[in-house]
Parts: C-alpha cells; sequence; structure tokens
C-alpha cells in the first residue's frame, strides 16, 4: 500500500532526520538500499517506516531517489527533489543531502523567528477578543437587569454598551456573518493588499526574513548547479507569501525572454534596491551564489535585530491598546455606579 494514501502526518524534523542519516551513510560508503533499511530501523513510528519502505521499493523498480520522492511531495518538497536530482546527475547524492539538511536548518530558523515576531501580538488580541467576549455576553447582561431597576436613565455611553451585547445576543446569526466577513476580509488582505499596508509595524521585519529565505535558497539551488530560471521557480515554491511568489515567477519569465536578473527586477518595487545591486554585481563578476549568501546574511541578522527592538516597544503598545478597549467597557458598566446618588 502506497503512503500517498496515509494522511497521517510525519514532521519536518523527521524529515531532516532521514536526509541527516542517508547523508552520513551514503558518505560511509554503503549504498543506497542499504542506507534506506538502515535508516528504517532507527524508527519506531509506523508511518515513518512505511515511507522508507515505499520509497526503497520505488527505487528497487528502477527509478531515482529523486523520482521515488516525487511520488510523496507532501513530505519532499520541490526544492529538496531538485538538490537531490541534481546531486544524481553529477554522482554526489550525499554532498547534495548536507546541502538539503544545512538549508532545512536555516529555513526554520527564519520561520522560527517569524512567529516569533507574530506571536505576542497575535496572544494579546486573542485575550483581548475573549475578554470582550466574557464582558458582552455574560458580564454585561448580569448588571443589565440591575441598571434597569434603579428606574432612571442611564448614560448615553452605557446604554450603547448594552444595546451592543443585547444586540449580539439577539442576533447570533450577526457573530456568524461577521466571522464569515472578517475571513474573507482576511483571506483579500493575505493575497493582495501589500504587506507595508497590512503590517505596518512588523511589515520590515518580515520583509527581511522573506528576502533571507529566498536569497539562501536561491544561494542553494544556484551551487547545486541547477540553471537561474529553473532555481526561480523551484524558490517560489518554497515562499508562503503570495506576492514574492509572483514577482520571483515574473522574474523567471523575464529570464527566459533573454533578460539579465537585475534587469527584470525592475519591473517590480518589492525588492530591495541592495538586493538588486548586490545582484547585479553578482552576475557582472559571476558570483551571484556568493552574493546571494551574503544577502542572506545580511537581512537575517537586519532581521534578527529588528525582532529584538520590535518585541520590547510592541508590549507596552499593546499593553495600552488593551487597557483601553477592555477599559472603555468596564467603565461604561460602572459609569451608572458612579453616578449612583443622581440616577437613585
Amino acid at each position: 500500500m502506497l503512503l500517498a494514501r496515509n494522511n497521517k502526518k510525519i514532521s519536518e524534523q523527521k524529515i531532516t532526520d532521514l536526509y541527516q542519516q542517508l547523508a552520513s551513510l551514503l558518505n560511509a560508503g554503503i549504498a543506497l538500499i542499504t542506507a534506506l533499511e538502515l535508516s528504517m530501523e532507527s524508527y519506531r513510528d509506523k508511518t515513518m517506516r512505511r515511507l522508507i519502505i515505499n520509497i526503497k521499493t520505488h527505487i528497487e523498480n528502477g527509478k531515482t531517489l529523486s523520482e521515488s520522492l516525487a511520488y510523496y511531495p507532501q513530505y519532499f518538497d520541490l526544492f529538496s527533489r531538485h538538490l537531490i536530482y541534481a546531486g544524481e546527475q553529477i554522482g554526489n547524492i550525499s554532498s547534495t543531502l548536507e546541502k538539503i539538511i544545512e538549508h532545512r536548518k536555516t529555513i526554520a530558523m527564519i520561520k522560527n523567528k517569524i512567529k516569533k515576531a507574530l506571536f505576542y501580538p497575535a496572544t494579546v488580541l486573542c485575550i483581548a477578543c475573549a475578554i470582550i467576549f466574557i464582558l458582552l455576553f455574560y458580564v454585561i447582561p448580569e448588571l443589565q437587569g440591575l441598571f434597569l431597576d434603579f428606574g432612571k436613565q442611564l448614560p448615553a455611553y452605557t446604554r450603547f454598551i448594552m444595546a451592543i451585547s443585547t444586540q449580539l445576543h439577539q442576533n447570533i446569526f450577526l457573530i456568524l456573518i461577521f466571522l464569515l466577513f472578517f475571513t474573507l476580509i482576511f483571506y483579500f488582505i493575505k493575497t493582495k493588499v501589500p504587506m507595508k499596508i497590512k503590517l505596518p509595524l512588523l511589515s520590515s521585519v518580515i520583509e527581511k526574513y522573506i528576502t533571507a529565505h529566498w536569497t539562501y535558497t536561491l544561494a542553494t539551488t544556484l551551487n547545486a548547479g541547477i540553471p537561474l530560471a529553473q532555481a526561480l521557480y523551484i524558490v517560489s515554491h518554497t515562499l508562503h507569501n503570495f506576492h514574492y511568489q509572483k514577482a520571483l515567477r515574473q522574474i523567471k519569465e523575464k529570464i527566459m525572454q533573454g533578460q539579465s536578473m537585475h534587469i527584470a527586477m525592475e519591473h517590480t518595487a518589492l525588492f530591495p534596491l541592495r538586493v538588486k545591486q548586490m545582484i547585479y554585481i553578482g552576475e557582472q563578476s559571476g558570483t551571484l551564489p556568493i552574493v546571494l549568501t551574503q544577502l542572506s546574511i545580511f537581512y537575517q541578522t537586519e532581521a534578527n535585530d529588528q525582532t529584538e527592538i520590535l518585541l520590547n516597544l510592541l508590549e507596552p503598545i499593546l499593553i495600552i491598546i488593551l487597557g483601553i478597549i477592555i477599559g472603555s467597557i468596564v467603565i461604561a458598566m460602572y459609569l451608572p455606579i458612579f453616578k449612583l446618588g443622581s440616577i437613585i
């Protein structure tokens, strides 16, 4: 039974470990089939063992390693398969596997940095939404009955907040419609709106991490001997940002039409001037992979420094925003109590 029909998830770390074991065994002079058998014995996970068995079976049936991995794209991405194919052409799979391992570890580190930059504000936002939900659906209705017993007109702001709470209770479907609308807006923002607009505080950091990601990946593919146009196509598949995917594919098309990369990049304002200038230097000197690696290191360092500064600034800002939102609702509920003498 082919594993492609099995939906059980295999972590990226396990795939990286498999690459590591195969690279070590192949470097020791062990044949690929035997290396796969030895690697399989180190796993207790049945899904992982079945995956390795299926890869081994494909190879025994005459497929190459890259062709065998292509049967399982959910575990082995386009980038890794193309690099392994390049390694097969020069007869040095182990060296290619080491490049893939290094790349996966570097990209995993970059992704973790991005998650770190987004985690704190996302957490605070979720907490704020949860508190607002509790206040509007549970606390305010309890106080509303108490306030109505006063028999006096409540402050306008209190009546406004209470009206919102009442409407939400009476029109629960409005919440579902709002959530659907919010989901559609989120999808539109994700795919159509430039990052500088949708994430004004975090855009600079995330753009630097993305630049570090794609320049490092492109350098790795070029070092593996993959042509530039094909390398750009592969790199575009490793990114999760729609705008960068589109831009790199457009650059690839321009290159296939005969343009140099730095000229093709002029058709989009997505890439920083430094990147365009360095790529021009790399193309003129024939050291494009080296230049791309230097760019990756530079932008990763810049992004790391900005992340630390940004997180230190975001904490007080988000606390203030959270305090204003929650405080305004609480004040609306306590305002009648503050004026209890005049109300009664």
